[in-house]
């Protein structure tokens, strides 16, 4: 029951990672910290989530990264999406340096780039959130043109307009 864990996690945050003298039980405390911040995400409960992802930071042991890289890049990367959705900005991009100083490969940013761009287009930078997608499509293998021309979105939308209508008479 998730009352429970919350109950749970909130006398444990009580201890906190400083009375805690055993590394196994501040490496359990964090992760059930993330279990209740991405439980607290999905109600949404932004603030109590936050509470709980930090908790659960605050358990991480240096060199987390490296012994407990999953929960370390689980924790910063929730922390950085709850702290754009909350627009603290600061907070976000705090933890976002952290997920893109740490990652192991390229897919392991995708979600932190998503929240960067979110909160870009959120603060009607959009020519800067456009410039980020755009450098993860390519990254992935995608490229589009960077001078598209009329001429050439007429096409593309009249062999869309064919296609549908090719769909919709089968």
């Amino acid at each position: 029951d998730d009352a429970i864990l919350f109950i749970i996690v909130d006398l444990i945050n009580r201890v906190t990672p400083l009375n805690t003298p055993d590394a196994h039980d501040r490496l359990r405390y964090a992760k059930l910290n993330l279990l209740a911040g991405e439980k607290a995400i999905q109600t949404p409960d932004f603030s109590s989530a936050i509470e709980y992802i930090e908790s659960g930071i605050s358990f991480l042991d240096d060199g987390h990264w490296e012994r407990e890289y999953d929960l370390s890049l689980a924790l910063f990367k929730n922390a950085a999406g709850v702290s754009c959705s909350r627009g603290k900005s600061n907070q976000m991009t705090k933890n976002l340096n952290q997920v893109f100083e740490n990652v192991r490969c390229y897919e392991d940013k995708l979600d932190s780039m998503n929240v960067l761009i979110q909160s870009l287009l959120m603060d009607d930078k959009a020519d800067a959130a456009l410039d980020h997608s755009l450098q993860v499509l390519h990254h992935l293998g995608e490229s589009i043109p960077n001078n598209i021309d009329n001429e050439a979105i007429q096409r593309e939308i009249f062999d869309t307009h064919k296609r549908v209508q090719q769909i919709s008479t089968s």
